[in-house]
């Protein structure tokens, strides 16, 4: 839209964020943290319970999904063209959106 957010529509609803250089995201009572952002062959995503993270293009087309375990685990990015792109972040039922800026 006009002030630079984007809305993304996902199974739990339709979900706005804006961009930021680092992503700490407190959405529908889940909170993580992914850095570098932007980053160019791997960011970091730090959280507190088992989520699943889908990593999808601008028009919503899924690239990849991981399964993650508690804590701060690192994810490759390498394969993505420069660009951007939305991790959705699902954790107990609860789903939070970020925008990645790829390199």
């Amino acid at each position: 839209d006009q002030k630079n957010n984007i809305w993304i529509a996902t199974a739990n609803g339709i979900s706005k964020f804006t961009d930021k250089n680092v992503g700490i995201v407190s959405h529908n009572s889940i909170s993580y943290k992914i850095y570098p952002n932007p980053a160019s062959n791997a960011v970091f995503l730090e959280h507190s319970g088992i989520a699943k993270v889908q990593v999808m293009d601008i028009a919503g087309n899924n690239l990849f999904n991981i399964a993650l375990l508690p804590g701060e685990t690192k994810i490759d990015i390498s394969s993505l063209n420069t660009g951007f792109y939305i991790l959705s972040v699902t954790e107990s039922g609860k789903t939070g959106i970020a925008k990645l800026s790829v390199l």
